[in-house]
């Protein structure tokens, strides 16, 4: 991160080199290297004696999964930030609010399916409305609607609370307990939970251990969120190849992607395939 703030100061680079250069967006790819090695064989030619395939791929696979947990827990917390630079606020500022809401909404079709509906022939916008008028989509909450309402008034309810709090502080402490909200994230908190159900002894037996060996939660609960996040590693394949599809799509009809600076896309190879590598 130090070296990327340094090098967008220096160089003039756009503010998304430095989240590029520091936190990695690949980790399916080394999890499913790791097993096609598992599965060609040649774990076992590279292991001492004594040591299984399985067991090494398990290690490997933890090894990955906590630095990819520290790695994103950083990115959600800092990632914003970092993003955020002069040209940006400028544009936020000279944006109209309609504009703006029209640009996030055509952001979102592309991420939600529409884009593949209206290539096979379908209306764009797949939306219906419920018995109150409201859209529903693929997004829509399955909770019912009055445990949906009071879960968006107590946290509406705390966010208020949270910023009283934070205007009766002064300037240092403020930013500092926003720098620490920023953490209190989804994989900071999943690295929570699942550090103290692996700690825990009866928490670890009830969760991982065989049914006749006191694991209740095993064969019902873990089991299945065991299969669920084995098909992390696929499902992200997927998507990297759908917005691959997409760009390609985009490329063939003439439509412009955006544009890349030489100097930017330079520095992230240089740093990401060269210096990390060293």
């Amino acid at each position: 991160m130090a070296m990327g703030l340094v090098a967008t100061r220096m160089l003039k680079l756009p503010t998304w080199v430095t989240p590029s250069v520091a936190f990695n967006n690949a980790t399916s790819w080394p999890l499913l290297l790791i097993q096609t090695l598992e599965t060609a064989g040649v774990l076992s030619v590279l292991l001492p004696e004594g040591d299984s395939s399985g067991a090494a791929v398990k290690r490997a696979q933890s090894y990955l999964l906590v630095g990819a947990i520290v790695s994103n827990t950083v990115a959600f917390a800092v990632g914003p930030r970092l993003m955020i630079g002069k040209h940006d606020e400028a544009v936020e500022d000279v944006l109209p609010a309609d504009e703006e809401h029209h640009s996030v909404h055509e952001d979102g079709d592309h991420g939600n399916g529409n884009f593949v509906a209206s290539q096979a022939g379908h209306p764009p916008n797949t939306s219906t409305l419920d018995e109150d008028g409201e859209n529903e989509d693929e997004q829509t909450s399955l909770l019912p609607e009055r445990l949906r309402h009071a879960l968006d008034g107590s946290q509406k309810s705390i966010e208020r609370r949270r910023q009283r709090v934070a205007k009766s502080l002064p300037t240092w402490a403020h930013d500092t307990l926003d720098l620490f909200y920023q953490f209190v994230n989804a994989p900071a908190v999943g690295a929570v939970i699942g550090a103290v159900l692996g700690l825990v002894p009866s928490l670890h037996r009830a969760f991982f251990n065989d049914t006749h060996d006191g694991g209740i939660f095993n064969a019902w609960l873990t089991s299945s969120v065991q299969n669920l996040g084995s098909l992390f590693a696929t499902l992200q394949t997927l998507v990297v190849g759908t917005n691959m599809s997409v760009s390609l799509r985009k490329w063939m009809r003439g439509e412009e992607s955006g544009h890349l600076p030489w100097p930017a896309l330079t520095f992230i190879v240089l740093v990401r395939y060269i210096f990390w590598s060293l």
